[in-house]
Order: C-alpha cells, then sequence, then structure tokens
C-alpha cells in the first residue's frame, strides 16, 4: 500500500501537468480526472439546477456522462457526443443511476487507496479519502484572469475559446461535487495544501507538493530513489 496526493485544480492552474509530474517523482502511479473539456460542453448542467428540486435529472445527466466517460476512456477532445446514451437504457447498459455512478467511482478511489497507492485528479478524491491519514489533499487554483491568460500564452488558444471552456469546465467540476458530495470543491477546510499555480508556476507547485508528501506520507511511499527520479 502506497500513499495517496489527491488534487483539486481549477481550470487553467496546471492540474494535468502538475499531476503527472508528482506521480513520476514520488514513484506513484497517475490517475486523471474524469472530466475532461468535451465532456463539460456535452455536461451543460447548470449549478443551480443541482439543488433545484424541479430539476431531478441534474444528478442523472451527470452520472450518465461520466459512467460513460469513465468506462471508454475518453480524451480531451476525442468524445463521441452521440455515443452517450441519453435515453432510457436496458438493466445492463443504464448511465442514469447517481448512487450507482458515486458508489463506483469511489470504490476505484478505495481500491487505488489499499494498493498502488497514486497522484488522483479530480474525481472529488479530497471528499471520498478525506479521513484517511494515508492521503495529502491538494488545492491547485489562482486568479481567474491569471488563469485565462496562462490557457491562452500555453495552450495556443483564443481568449474567447478559453473562457468558454473556463465556465463549462469549471462549471462541471463544481456541479460534480456539489450534486454527489453537497461540497464546494474550493472550501480550503477540504484541503491540506492550498497552492496559487498561476504566480507559483509547475516546478515550484511540483516541488511543494513532493516535500509535504514525503514529509506527511513518509510510511506510506516508497523511499525516494526506489523507481523514481529525486528531484
Amino acid at each position: 500500500m502506497n500513499g495517496v496526493v489527491t488534487i483539486s485544480a481549477s481550470f487553467g492552474a496546471s492540474g494535468n501537468v502538475i499531476g503527472p509530474a508528482v506521480a513520476e517523482t514520488l514513484g506513484i502511479p497517475f490517475f486523471d480526472r474524469a472530466i475532461s473539456a468535451t465532456v463539460a460542453e456535452r455536461l451543460s448542467v447548470p449549478i443551480e439546477d443541482v439543488h433545484d428540486e424541479k430539476a431531478p435529472s441534474a444528478r442523472n445527466r451527470l452520472a450518465r456522462v461520466f459512467t460513460y466517460v469513465l468506462g471508454h476512456n475518453v480524451s480531451d477532445g476525442i468524445l463521441d457526443y452521440a455515443a452517450i446514451p441519453t435515453g432510457p437504457q436496458s438493466a445492463d447498459e443504464r448511465f442514469d443511476d447517481p448512487d450507482r455512478f458515486r458508489l463506483a467511482t469511489e470504490r476505484i478511489l478505495y481500491e487505488i487507496a489499499d494498493t498502488t497507492g497514486g497522484v488522483v485528479l479530480g474525481r472529488a478524491g479530497m471528499l471520498v479519502l478525506h479521513d484517511r491519514p494515508d492521503v495529502l489533499r491538494v488545492r491547485l487554483d489562482g486568479p481567474l484572469e491569471e488563469r485565462i491568460a496562462h490557457v491562452v500564452r500555453t495552450e495556443n488558444m483564443t481568449e474567447k475559446r478559453a473562457r468558454a471552456m473556463q465556465r463549462d469546465i469549471d462549471g462541471a467540476r463544481e456541479a460534480y461535487v456539489q450534486a454527489f458530495y453537497q461540497a464546494h470543491q474550493s472550501d480550503p477546510a477540504r484541503y491540506q495544501v492550498i497552492l496559487e499555480a498561476t504566480s507559483l508556476g509547475v516546478d515550484v507547485c511540483t516541488a511543494a507538493i513532493v516535500a509535504i508528501a514525503r514529509r506527511q506520507l513518509a510510511p506510506w511511499l516508497p523511499s525516494p530513489g526506489a523507481g523514481a527520479a529525486v528531484e
């Protein structure tokens, strides 16, 4: 059993870069988030719908899309919108059971924590594994305008497109946490470490997380040099 670092990252906070770097340095696996840019666009569940008793389909829509993505290993930009079930399915193809989806996702996280350990990006890992001593919970964030500027600069993207993606992706991630756990991903009480990634940068954030993880998770992590690069 190895330790787990959960990373919650807002759009433009470089979670997709920092997460793998932390995992490689610590010598543990990296597990990507369940919500891609295209999934967020397809999802289109307004935050207010999650708590609106007149819109009971919000959690069902979340579960349907996320379950499809987890089962098909969909990457950003490759999602076949038409393939995602939108109507009634057979008993073996039901993607619209929120509790079934939540429990299945939680089982994945528990299995990771009980076996290989790893760096988990997204999937509400900070909530599911919050009471385990072998887990370090990290949040990467930064001012909105700086995050938008970072994406425009590093992803060769127009500002208009970056803002649209930020709205969709951050909205979907917040809807996920609210719908399934009645929590807010920006709540500082959910984390042990919060870093402003836009000003600190990838290298500093990576080094900080690695250093803290090696101190806090020492009993559960591989020894430095045991199959991993050491900073």
